[in-house]
């Protein structure tokens, strides 16, 4: 049937209405070459930003890490006082480096309240690897065997190692190191993932009776530049980088640019 010249004219406006629809159709895609070249700018994009990526995520990890087990030693503290009264009067050990009277204390004292689930007696390397100081060097302190101290491995993860430190009328105080990480994980280094708290039994010159970061209290510059316990790359010694963790909370639990470890 011979169309009219009306309905050949439809008919050519929806064909080109229909090639014009598939013309826009194929200008919405991407050429393989186009899709290649974007993900090689994110690529490239994601291999610049992961590292501080990753590094911002490790210094979240060691902040909150040192935070939780803060508060957990000084709530543990708190509940032994409800139960056996201030610290202040709390026993003392006659010898030291007594293993038995560490035994002793912390079993009465931390064990109920910190939630326990390992106890090494004496101090083992299946609840604590002995770190090495900040810069990553070997050090004979903290070593195991000590026949003075005590390890466990808490429900959260993290180890601890403690003996009765001194224990003079003037100043009775316990020294108790953690591992956020654990035994036999991490970086195993103090400052990185090993740190120390010390419970002061009262008032004293050197800090006040609570729970206490080794060096909270003193000004930034010597928690950053002592040259035996200071938290820089100059200090040296087997103590290196004992201040670490309060240097951090002095500056408001962030972890400085020129933090001598980096993460």
């Amino acid at each position: 049937k011979k169309l009219t010249p009306l309905q050949t004219d439809q008919n050519n406006v929806i064909m080109n209405n229909k090639f014009s629809k598939r013309e826009v159709n194929m200008k919405k895609g991407f050429t393989l070459a186009e899709v290649l070249i974007t993900l090689g700018i994110i690529g490239v994009v994601a291999a610049m930003t992961m590292p501080t990526v990753l590094s911002n995520y490790r210094k979240s990890q060691v902040v909150n890490g040192l935070k939780k087990n803060l508060a957990l030693f000084s709530q543990a503290t708190q509940m032994a006082e409800s139960k056996y009264g201030f610290t202040n009067d709390w026993p003392t050990c006659d010898v030291a480096t007594s293993q038995e009277c560490t035994k002793e204390f912390f079993e009465k004292y931390l064990a109920p309240e910190l939630k326990v689930i390992k106890t090494c007696i004496p101090a083992s390397e299946e609840c604590w690897t002995p770190p090495k100081t900040v810069h990553g060097e070997s050090t004979n302190y903290l070593s195991i065997p000590q026949a003075n101290a005590i390890s466990a491995i808490l429900n959260n993860g993290t180890s601890i190692f403690m003996w009765a430190g001194s224990q003079t009328a003037v100043n009775p105080h316990w020294q108790i190191w953690f591992d956020i990480d654990g035994p036999k994980k991490g970086l195993g280094r103090i400052g990185g993932d090993v740190f120390r708290v010390t419970l002061w039994y009262k008032d004293n010159p050197e800090c006040k009776k609570g729970v206490w970061f080794y060096g909270a209290g003193l000004d930034r510059d010597t928690l950053a530049n002592h040259q035996s316990y200071g938290c820089s790359k100059n200090t040296t010694g087997a103590y290196a980088g004992l201040s670490c963790a309060a240097l951090i909370q002095y500056d408001g639990w962030k972890i400085p640019d020129d933090y001598p470890i980096k993460f």
